[in-house]
């Protein structure tokens, strides 16, 4: 009990299989979706508005403070299916002028957004939006990195 494994005492078997024969591909921790959406997701209102936990805030500053001068930071907003409203970002990029740390901001890039050939679901992008949005920011990282080490 003082480990905290007897949680998985049930799940040995099934942790073992997962182990020998994924269930899933996996590349690295990237496990591509190949689905579609195939209808428009219904959002409400408080869909588009983000309530900041103070928490997670506290430990993501601390985080910053404990790679300062041992590694570059690259913060990245991804896209969503629906997402027009670029304030939600406030307090990332505040924090991110704070740090100095840069932010690659594509949370409401049109050549994503509004794509359903992009999603998997309205959150998620599918293999080809991944792939796609993937070109991009690997050049933005590039970009970042050599402005660095000038």
């Amino acid at each position: 009990m003082i480990s905290k494994m007897y949680r998985f005492n049930s799940a040995i078997p099934q942790l073992i299989m997962d182990n020998l024969h994924p269930l899933h591909g996996d590349i690295k921790g990237y496990r591509p979706q190949d689905k579609e959406m195939t209808s428009e997701p219904n959002l409400s209102e408080s869909d588009g508005v983000l309530e900041y936990d103070s928490l997670k805030l506290y430990y993501l500053e601390r985080l910053i403070k404990d790679c300062q001068g041992k590694t570059q930071l690259i913060f990245s907003a991804s896209p969503l299916y629906k997402q027009t409203k670029e304030d939600n970002l406030d307090m990332i990029k505040t924090i991110c002028d704070k740090y100095e740390i840069p932010l690659i901001n594509h949370y409401t890039d049109t050549a994503f957004n509004n794509k359903r050939n992009y999603f998997y679901d309205r959150v998620h992008l599918n293999r080809r939006g991944a792939t796609a949005y993937t070109k991009v920011v690997a050049g933005e990282i590039k970009r970042i990195l050599e402005q660095n080490n000038q």
